[in-house]
């Protein structure tokens, strides 16, 4: 007999004394530790009915599950997927933390650009959508150890700091996209304004529309200027009045000056008087100086 039997049968032994001295002959060994304890005490840990030593050996103060999915949905679900990997760790799984947190933050990102760019009503469904569903899915990771980690009496991480968590990784995520989002609409613009430059109207027509349709203001100004040169007058007009209603004063002042001459549409006076006047309350000169001009 070797060693490591003698070892073993030495062990079977002390267990079968502990048997032999517990009060109640029902006593079961723990599966991980091996000591003996009344049946009534194991608790199940995720389909292991373990001891209470164990279970509370086996986490470190995790966070609890419904707190992760209550900031998913509130805060964004990238900083509450780093929160969930650390929570996951801290719940006993074996959790490669880097790649899990970084595919959380990449994901996260992907998801709040295509947000950004899909159609507003759209964008907004999706987004509350999305919101729910992350939420639903981080309240219940982990969620059956984390029970079985309160029964056993183990103490919880607080709520603040998950929430300090969460934010910070959303924040992160979230100005690194709007700053990648700006430079990509910056270059755009450039290359717009270098077609204008050459003359190529169509061109810089096509990518201010585009730009127009994501929601740039400043874009749809620009992409109703081209119309109004190209004879489209009423095309030009929507354009402007939609880039009026998200305040461009320059658009305000455009859409005066069609109004007042009756391009694209009927002629309202009145109604360029107004946009004159809301494109001057804004700072712009022209439509100050047009204000002037239509008189009292």
């Amino acid at each position: 007999m070797d060693e490591e039997d003698i070892e073993e049968q030495l062990r079977d032994e002390a267990r079968d004394e502990a048997r032999d001295e517990a009060e109640d002959d029902s006593a079961v060994a723990c599966p991980r530790c091996g000591d003996f304890h009344d049946e009534a005490s194991l608790l199940d840990f995720e389909g292991q009915e373990l001891c209470r030593p164990c279970i509370l050996a086996s986490c470190d103060k995790p966070w609890n599950p419904a707190v992760v999915g209550a900031f998913s949905f509130l805060l964004g679900f990238g900083g509450a997927g780093v929160v969930d990997t650390l929570n996951r760790r801290r719940l006993g799984y074996e959790v490669r933390v880097a790649p899990r947190v970084v595919a959380w933050l990449v994901l996260f990102a992907v998801a709040i650009t295509l947000l950004a760019f899909a159609p507003e009503g759209v964008g907004n469904g999706l987004g509350i959508a999305v919101n729910i569903g992350a939420m639903l899915y981080f309240r219940q990771s982990g969620a059956k150890r984390f029970e079985a980690f309160k029964r056993a009496g183990g103490a919880v991480a607080s709520g603040w700091s998950a929430f300090a968590i969460s934010l910070g990784g959303t924040a992160l995520v979230g100005l690194a996209v709007f700053a990648g989002i700006f430079f990509y609409a910056d270059q755009r613009f450039t290359e717009a304004q270098a077609r204008l430059d050459d003359g190529d109207l169509d061109g810089a027509h096509e990518i201010f529309a585009e730009e127009c349709e994501a929601g740039d203001p400043a874009a749809c100004t620009n992409a109703g200027w081209i119309e109004e040169q190209q004879g489209l007058g009423g095309s030009a007009r929507a354009r402007y009045r939609s880039a009026c209603d998200d305040d461009e004063p320059m658009a305000c002042n455009n859409l005066g000056n069609l109004l007042e001459r009756g391009v694209g549409g009927p002629s309202d006076p009145e109604e360029a008087r107004r946009l004159y006047r809301r494109a001057c309350e804004m700072g712009e000169s022209f439509g100050c100086d047009n204000l002037g001009a239509l008189g009292p």
